[in-house]
């Protein structure tokens, strides 16, 4: 596919979002990866290719690499490729990495997103309930980072997956994303969007609205 055919959006993430954060639009991308043989090879690989000979943050690895899997056929959007849904959730923070993996690791942000039932320790093999019947685990973490945890309600047959990350910008704000992984059924996609959303709505609501300047000495 020649670069110069406009692709507006694949999935959710529009041409211009892409190109915002990796420096390429969607009708670069797909060439790239054409060229370099990614059709033939693991979302893993595709991923690894994009971090090393491009240097796209994790964030952008996986966003680059799915949505060239979802242009060329082999997988659905939302959809991965043993047949499991996923949903994401990201919104922008006016502090930077440090302050936000304070918040969100602080009793008044562990309240908002994982709002255990009792008294909990943020630390990998704790189990964690919530009131609404849902359940879980750390399974890992790096501090400053990421935490991945497993959540399953009372009913549901298999344990899903969810990852917390968080990505740094170099002009002093930051990202924080949800990512809901391992869904058996694709009608949990929209409850658990609107779950993640209402999160990071209130986080974001014990943070400034807007970036705040630094003055200059």
């Amino acid at each position: 596919m020649s670069s110069k055919t406009p692709i507006e959006k694949i999935g959710n993430v529009s041409t211009q979002s892409v190109f915002k954060h990796t420096g390429k639009h969607w009708a670069q991308w797909v060439p790239i990866l054409e060229k370099a043989g990614a059709h033939t090879w693991s979302h893993q690989a595709i991923v690894a290719f994009l971090s090393k000979k491009h240097k796209l943050s994790l964030w952008w690895q996986q966003i680059v690499a799915t949505g060239y899997e979802v242009h060329f056929g082999r997988r659905v959007a939302g959809r991965d490729a043993k047949g499991e849904y996923s949903v994401t959730g990201t919104k922008t923070f006016y502090i930077d990495k440090k302050a936000l993996w304070k918040l969100v690791t602080s009793p008044e942000g562990l309240a908002i997103w994982l709002a255990p039932m009792s008294d909990f320790k943020l630390k990998t093999k704790t189990f964690f309930e919530r009131e609404d019947g849902v359940y879980g685990e750390i399974r890992t973490m790096k501090a400053g980072e990421r935490i991945r945890f497993s959540w399953q309600e009372g009913d549901w047959a298999k344990t899903t997956s969810v990852l917390l990350f968080i990505v740094g910008r170099a002009n002093g704000t930051s990202i924080l994303v949800f990512q809901h992984e391992r869904l058996k059924d694709g009608r949990l996609r929209e409850p658990l969007r609107e779950l993640w959303r209402k999160v990071l709505q209130d986080l974001h609501a014990l943070t400034p609205s807007k970036q705040i300047k630094k003055k200059k000495s």
